[in-house]
């Protein structure tokens, strides 16, 4: 029976690329995307009945209330932070974050050991076939780099990410292809996936001149350890910046702030992590109480 709705499932969804792509020269676009598909893991998206059904388990989250700041973040096209990680228990906040914020939502993954979706052979496909379904000057340009090169998909993840999202997305921006609302990539569980901190820092370091932000979720296992992120990327909080980044996240800063924030969710509180190393985890401070 599941094998059935898969295949079921799977007719739908070329049919649906198929009418994307009818309206143009688009059989070029319509194998591109077909490639990215089968190259997909189409149940870790946040609204697969797959997450939703995996979202009643988790433990409800003392911290919903920090969406209303995302969402001002989001919509912020001139803030300098373009990553957040938000460190924390397990819990339901990943679903909350992808529901709430919906309206602003480019792409997703929500890694799951018990899935099985914790390789991260299929996460840049997955994101490149949402965005893909978002941005229709995107399409093309996506779809004709996996025609000349389909190996593409077997690439390091470096590789995936550099061809298939950063150098097409460059490429729109110096044509001046307008982007639109839907800027926000989430990231879910991504300590369950089998090299988070290799993607963690794959983020970190190549997502500078793309026009998106990112909110990337896990436990604090996805940090922990030498191999954490880039030591350039931090910078210590005072506590009126610690309001000013949860009260709209909006962040005009000075040239050479970082990209990368990192906020700990324990109890109630949010612990903004005042670190030049991500060995000085330890020493965090309280700068700010949350109550959701």
């Amino acid at each position: 029976m599941h094998n059935l709705a898969t295949s079921q499932a799977a007719k739908v969804i070329f049919s649906a690329i198929l009418m994307l792509c009818s309206s143009t020269d688009n059989k070029v676009s319509y194998l591109g995307l077909q490639l990215l598909w089968k190259a997909s893991s189409p149940s870790a998206i946040h609204d697969s009945a797959t997450q939703e059904n995996a979202a009643k388990s988790l433990r409800k989250t003392r911290h919903s209330g920090i969406i209303d700041h995302l969402s001002s973040w989001s919509q912020n096209d001139d803030t300098p932070i373009s990553i957040l990680c938000l460190i924390g228990p397990k819990t339901n906040l990943a679903h909350l974050c992808a529901q709430g914020l919906e309206d602003s939502v480019a792409a997703s993954f929500f890694f799951s050991q018990e899935l099985h979706l914790d390789s991260p052979e299929t996460f840049i496909p997955t994101l490149a076939y949402q965005l893909a379904i978002h941005f229709p000057a995107y399409r093309p340009i996506i779809a004709t780099t996996l025609r000349h090169n389909p190996a593409l998909l077997t690439k390091t993840l470096k590789t995936q990410f550099h061809e298939l999202i950063k150098r097409p997305f460059q490429e729109l921006l110096g044509r001046g292809e307008p982007i639109g609302s839907r800027r926000l990539i989430i990231v879910g569980a991504l300590d369950e996936c089998v090299a988070g901190r290799e993607l963690l820092r794959l983020l970190s370091a190549e997502t500078a001149a793309l026009p998106f932000q990112w909110i990337i979720l896990g436990t604090p296992a996805m940090i922990g350890g030498s191999s954490g992120l880039p030591e350039g990327n931090f910078k210590a909080l005072t506590i009126p910046d610690a309001h000013r980044l949860l009260g709209g996240l909006q962040g005009h800063g000075q040239p050479g702030d970082p990209r990368v924030w990192v906020l700990w969710l324990e109890g109630d509180g949010i612990w903004i992590l005042p670190i030049g190393s991500i060995h000085e985890v330890v020493h965090m401070a309280v700068l700010f109480f949350f109550s959701s």
